[in-house]
């Protein structure tokens, strides 16, 4: 899941704003580029550290929701969604994007998506 997030499983170039051209395993692995069409930036070590944190949540019972701040493309809130439909369906996950427009107003978009198994 990881891999395919972050664009390793498909060596996803990065933005060549950032100034990288060309895909380094090693740089996505910690999260320092950007891709160009994977769903995360933030890499794989920090994917894994989420993944674990999130079943250790569920592992130990603690209640309540998980919520993602600052979304990019949501690739932190799709990995605890597969994690919560793998091995719950009584929690659900937001996430909260701000977009600034031209005229510098924040507007919140927030999405939700629900755990529960209807």
């Amino acid at each position: 899941m990881e891999s395919c997030l972050t664009g390793i499983i498909y060596e996803d170039q990065p933005l060549k704003a950032t100034g990288a051209e060309i895909y380094d395993a090693a740089i996505r692995k910690v999260g320092m580029d950007w891709p160009s069409m994977a769903h995360t930036m933030i890499g794989v070590k920090r994917l894994a550290n989420l993944r674990m944190l999130a079943e250790t949540a569920i592992a130990n019972e603690i209640p309540g929701d998980f919520i993602e701040t600052g979304v990019w493309r949501g690739g932190a809130s799709i990995l605890m969604r597969a994690v919560l439909e793998k091995d719950s369906g009584r929690m659900k996950v937001t996430s909260v994007a701000v977009i600034t427009t031209k005229r510098k107003t924040a507007r919140m978009t927030v999405l939700r998506m629900r755990m529960m198994r209807q």
